[in-house]
Parts: structure tokens; sequence; C-alpha cells
């Protein structure tokens, strides 16, 4: 199979447009029946499916604006690092209260995977990583703002 596009002419204007179609290709020579399978989809079991949509774009933002390089040299260790990027992503993909977060990258996000960290072995306690945000909160905002002039105004 291919996608074959094709030019037409417009009548009353006589510009062009183009369409595109999707093509079997058949050969001349004898060949079997082509092997197309059916599959009834209410017989497909799934096991802890995820959405990483919008965790993925999220986390690539996060990456090209290096803050996950910010909250090592803040002095955040790799599981404080993995719940701050879990809570900045949730946030942008899921905004809810913190406990909803973390309910939510607990059993409806592929974050973890993506970031490799499992979210299920982590409690939600009292001292929670969005206060160590907070406490950084300039020094997060200053990296970001340097960030993007590099990023979008570099002349």
């Amino acid at each position: 199979m291919f996608i074959r596009k094709t030019q037409h002419k417009k009548k009353r204007t006589g510009g062009y447009y183009s369409t595109y179609r999707i093509v079997e290709s058949k050969q001349d020579v004898k060949q079997e029946s082509p092997d197309y399978r059916t599959v009834n989809l209410d017989s497909i079991k799934t096991c802890r499916p995820r959405s990483i949509g919008c965790e993925h774009a999220v986390l690539e933002a996060l990456r090209t604006l290096e803050l996950d390089v910010k909250l090592t040299s803040l002095g955040f260790n790799g599981i404080q690092a993995a719940l701050a990027i879990g809570t900045i992503v949730g946030r942008a993909c899921h905004p809810a209260s913190e406990r909803e977060t973390h309910r939510w990258l607990q059993d409806q996000s592929g974050l973890g995977e993506l970031i490799d960290f499992d979210f299920q072995q982590v409690s939600l306690n009292r001292n929670t990583v969005s206060d160590q945000l907070l406490k950084h909160k300039d020094a997060i905002e200053r990296h970001l703002d340097e960030k993007e002039c590099t990023l979008f105004f570099a002349w």
C-alpha cells in the first residue's frame, strides 16, 4: 500500500489542487491473497493502560528548558527531582489538587515509564516536593527566563 498524489485542474479558476489516496499495489505475478487478519477489539486485554501524549510533550519542553538539570543543581536528589517533574507535568496535563495529581501519576499517567520512576512506590506526605519547588521559586523562575531568552530571542 502507498499514498498516491494526484493533481487536478480547477475548472473555474484554472488553478491546481492535489488529492491523496491510499492505493493497494498488486503485481502481475500470481500471489496468494493478502495476509489480512480480523481482530475483535473487545477481545484485546490491556494491562494498566496509561496516557503519555501530554506527558511526553511537557517532559520534552521541560528538558529543552533544562529544568531537570536546574533541579539537580538546586539540591534535589533523584527521587525529589522525579517527584518535582511529576508535579510539574501533572499540573500541566491534569490540573488538580496535589492529592489528585499524585493519584493520577500513580494510576493513569505513563510519565513514570518515560522518566524511569515508579510513582506507585512513593506515598504522599506532609513535606511535599511542592514545598521545595516553592522554596526555590525565584531561582527556578530566573533560570526559565534566561533559557527562554536564549531559545526564543537569540539575536
